[in-house]
This record gives C-alpha cells, structure tokens and sequence, in this order.
C-alpha cells in the first residue's frame, strides 16, 4: 500500500494479544494457557501432561527446525485453532542457541566471545517472533508465551538497585520477547507478610498464603510486566483453577475469539 494521506488507517480496536505468562515453577502457567480457545500447544518441554491439551508432539520438540515446522503449519494450512501456545521460551532458548551454533560452525553460544554469539541469537528469536505475529495479525490467532522466572537486580537510575522478577532468558532476548509482547504477566501466589515477636524483643518477618493465584499485567518494582493501550487489563487479575482464561476473556478483544482466517 502507498503511503499517502489518501490511505489513512484507523486504528480503533486492539488485536487478539501476544501474550507472555511467567511466574515460578509449578504456579499454574501452563493450565492457564490451556484453557485458552482451540488451543495448540508447541512444546520444547514436556509440561502439559495430564491437561489434555492439543499438541505438535508427545514430548518436547527437539530443534529450532521442529519449531519452525510447526509454526509454518499453523500459517499455511487450514486449522481450527484459535490459540498457539509456546512451552517455553525459556526452553525455547536453548534450541536457539544449538540452531545459532550449527549455523555459523561453532562449538557453543560462547565460541565467537564477547557475547557475539546472543548477537548472531537475536536473528532467530527475530525469525520466531515474526512468525508469532504473522499468526497473530493473518489468522487472528491469539498466541500465549509461557516463560519461567528469574530473579535478577535491578539497576535504577533514580534510587537504590533492588531485586525484581523477570523472565527467564538471556538479556537480549528477554528484551526482544518484551518488547514484541502486547501482553505480560506475572503469575505468581499472593502472599502476606506478618511480623512475630520473639525474644529479645525481635521482631521476624513470616510470609503466609492461602494458595491464591494472581496474574499481574502492570509494572511493579518487584516484577516485570506490561500492556499496551487498548486492552484495559486491571492491574491485577485473580486466577481460579478453571476459571482463568473466563475472568481475562472480558479484557481480550473480539477478535481473539473469532475463528482462525484462512491462508491467503
């Protein structure tokens, strides 16, 4: 299309989301992505056992090309699906380095030194996420991220450094799958902190928690997360075994909800 005044677009209403979901270990990352619609999940671990969920392979994909085969699918044959998951990125990421290295003959990630080798990287999580939104904007399908976390220190300009929770990938790609997310989220339990007296007029912190869950979808000092205008996310949601993908379905757009269009 020619760039003109004449061809104007409007902007109005939000596309179905790329959504990143990280949280801890065993917090319900995957059984939530799991009751998303007409979901299809593209493994690189073996998390989804037991779920019933639809998948790509019995166990966990083994090369960056298994990967880019089942996302080609996805874009070129007809299919019901509404929603691709990918389990994990953080998995993921190795395969990513192991297709870097084949590519350019090297032993390891390390090989070229001086971080070259997550340079070179950035080119295939490029290649992925480009495919992430093709289906997102040519299918109209939602597409679910799930990472785990990590705890990481937090240099900030206008106070003191603190601890945060982000996902958990190299630097460079943490970056790229942020910035190319409409949509993330900490999953973590909600917790309370209450103090006990002990001797010598101590005082020790004890954390306490009722098992609840809560995705979080805006920025905080304790952890990454983010959303980009038009999705109306609250801050926090609460998240109910069974009961996830309906108290996020209000704030997900139509068109996440449409059947998958068919290749063009």
């Amino acid at each position: 299309m020619a760039i003109s005044l004449q061809n104007l677009v409007r902007k109005d209403k939000p596309k179905p989301p790329i959504m990143c979901i990280y949280g801890t270990g065993g917090i319900g990352k995957t059984t939530l992505a799991a009751e998303f619609p007409d979901a299809i999940f593209i493994q690189t671990e073996d998390g989804a056992n037991g779920l019933g969920v639809t998948s790509f392979s019995d166990g966990a994909l083994g090369s960056w090309s298994d990967v880019e085969t089942a996302l080609a699918e996805l874009a070129t044959e007809d299919h019901p699906f509404r929603t691709v998951v990918v389990d994990s990125v953080t998995r993921l990421e190795g395969l990513v380095w192991a297709e870097a290295c084949a590519r350019h003959g090297w032993k390891s990630i390390e090989d070229p030194g001086y971080g070259k080798g997550y340079v070179e990287a950035d080119a295939i999580w490029r290649e992925f996420l480009n495919a992430c939104m093709w289906l997102r904007d040519n299918k109209a399908m939602t597409v679910i991220l799930i990472g785990h976390e990590a705890v990481q220190s937090f240099s900030d300009p206008v106070t003191e450094s603190y601890d945060r929770y982000t996902m958990r990938l190299h630097k460079r790609a943490e970056a790229l799958v942020r910035e190319s997310c409409d949509v993330m989220g900490f999953l973590n339990q909600v917790t309370t902190i209450a103090k006990e007296k002990g001797g010598f007029n101590k005082e020790t912190a004890k954390a306490r928690g009722s098992g609840q869950r809560a995705l979080n979808l805006s920025p905080r000092p304790a952890f990454v997360a983010k959303q980009r205008p038009g999705y109306g996310f609250p801050d926090k949601i609460t998240i109910n075994p069974g009961e996830g993908y309906a108290a996020l379905a209000p704030h997900l757009p139509e068109a996440s909800g449409a059947p998958a269009a068919s290749a063009a």
